[in-house]
């Protein structure tokens, strides 16, 4: 019986080990990352029945945000930026600025509380 000699053997665990780790450098190359969490894009309209889903927000949801301006007012300018607010209001955001300019100013908001407290002083007074 032929046994192989010390080096051969050793000639053999070094070739194994090599080639094991150019096949885990190989593996190594990102794969892509399943569709879903952060990286999905916002819907434009509410997806109902998905957890993940956009809520469905309203102006009473735009009132309460507005009641923070300051917060979310990031440059000071006392006038609220369509890039300065979530991007869920991004649709309310459009309808309460009437002038389409981009910006809230202090007029619009006010029209903006207005209207969201009209609705509901209507039900106390019943």
């Amino acid at each position: 019986m032929n046994t192989p000699s010390f080096s051969t053997v050793l000639a053999m665990l070094v070739s194994a080990v090599l080639g094991s780790t150019n096949a885990v450098a190989q593996d190594a190359t990102p794969k892509p990352r399943p569709r879903g969490g952060f990286d999905r894009p916002l819907a434009d309209t509410p997806r109902f029945g998905n957890p993940g889903a956009s809520p469905k927000l309203t102006i009473v949801e735009l009132r309460m945000l507005l009641g923070h301006w300051a917060d979310f007012d990031a440059n000071k300018s006392q006038r609220l930026e369509k890039s300065e607010v979530p991007e869920l209001f991004g649709k309310l955001f459009d309808e309460a600025d009437l002038n389409h300019d981009g910006v809230l100013d202090e007029q619009e908001r006010a029209l903006v509380m207005q209207s969201a407290a009209a609705p509901a002083a209507s039900t106390t007074a019943k």
